[in-house]
């Protein structure tokens, strides 16, 4: 082989590899096809960084755009980051932005969203506040995210007085999704959800949105944990995958307030705080529903002042109504 040909051949063959490196995330594509979409979709883009993610299955593309509400002393450009995954498609977009670009329906909701203490978090410190109580919380950053094509929003809190804080993520219309503390490694990715949780979750609940996901293994048996959006309700649910096959492990409903609820059981709930005179529906803090043994049972939480009371409804597997006391929590 000549000299001319060899160089040739090999300058062919880097070449081969430096695609096939780039092309890295497990489908087709490459940086320069992403640069192409991502600057079509946000064309005032600056400062555009491109990185692999930690398990090198997506492109990931950093950069700036002009921030279009900024507030005193904050910069005046926006961090976004585009996730890119197989054949070119976005997965996830993560962009900050300024509070006053929050839905209406977010600020309101916030605003009056009171504080349900996550684990590990002081109840005596944190309950009975609002998120928006600058004595007790300040607002950190906010962000837009597009996940998949579903839009949700992320107030970042901090406590103030312990340093905790916590995300608060909510959909477009103001329901608050789920609440997280966070402990600084917290990283919005894309959800990498199997077909056959996919799938089973169609069969069982054909009308939810999967809003989160994650996964665990131990002793051989996954678990499975979701949070699914639907209407207004979120539902948690955790299965455990054992030798292929999906069992439903735990499910719980979660209710913004007494209208969301079965028209049958806000009735019972209205009876209950009507018969007893201790509390009212605007008292309400918390409602949740669990699934056991065919029954369904209802614990609406209360507060009122210093007070904690709480309510249980359960509709039995002969769909009779059974309906406890208000009584109040030692």
């Amino acid at each position: 082989m000549s000299k001319k040909l060899f160089i040739f051949g090999l300058i062919l063959a880097l070449s081969a590899a430096f695609t096939a490196c780039s092309d890295d995330d497990g489908g087709k594509g490459s940086l320069a096809s992403k640069e192409e979409i991502l600057l079509k979709k946000y064309p005032k883009a600056a400062n555009i960084n491109w990185k692999k993610s930690n398990d090198k299955k997506y492109d990931i593309a950093t950069f700036t755009l002009p921030k279009v509400t900024p507030r005193a002393m904050d910069s005046n450009v926006d961090t976004v980051s585009v996730w890119f995954g197989n054949n070119d498609n976005i997965r996830l977009v993560d962009q900050e932005i300024s509070y006053s670009e929050l839905p209406e329906a977010i600020r309101q909701s916030f605003e009056k969203t009171k504080c349900n203490p996550v684990k590990g978090i002081s109840e005596q410190t944190l309950i009975n506040t609002l998120y928006s109580d600058a004595q007790v919380w300040e607002t950190d950053d906010v962000y837009k995210l597009e996940r998949d094509g579903v839009v949700s929003y992320k107030i970042e809190m901090e406590s103030v007085r312990n340093e905790v804080e916590i995300d608060l993520y909510y959909d477009v219309q103001g329901i608050l999704l789920k609440e997280v503390e966070d402990d600084g490694d917290r990283e919005e990715m894309p959800l990498e959800i199997p077909d056959a949780v996919k799938d089973w979750v169609a069969r069982n609940h054909a009308n939810a949105e999967i809003i989160d996901y994650e996964s665990e293994k131990e002793d051989g048996v996954v678990e499975h944990e979701l949070d699914l959006k639907e209407g207004k309700i979120i539902v948690e649910i955790t299965l455990v995958e054992e030798n292929g096959t999906l069992k439903l492990d735990e499910e719980e409903y979660n209710y913004p307030d007494i209208n969301a609820l079965p028209a049958d059981i806000k009735t019972e709930v209205e009876k209950a705080i009507a018969a007893q005179s201790v509390v009212t529906a605007e008292d309400i803090e918390d409602i949740e529903m669990v699934k056991e043994e065919g029954a369904e049972i209802y614990t609406i939480e209360f507060e009122k002042g210093d007070d904690e009371y709480e309510l249980k409804i359960t509709r039995n597997s002969d769909q009779t109504i059974t309906v406890g006391d208000i009584v109040l929590e030692s």
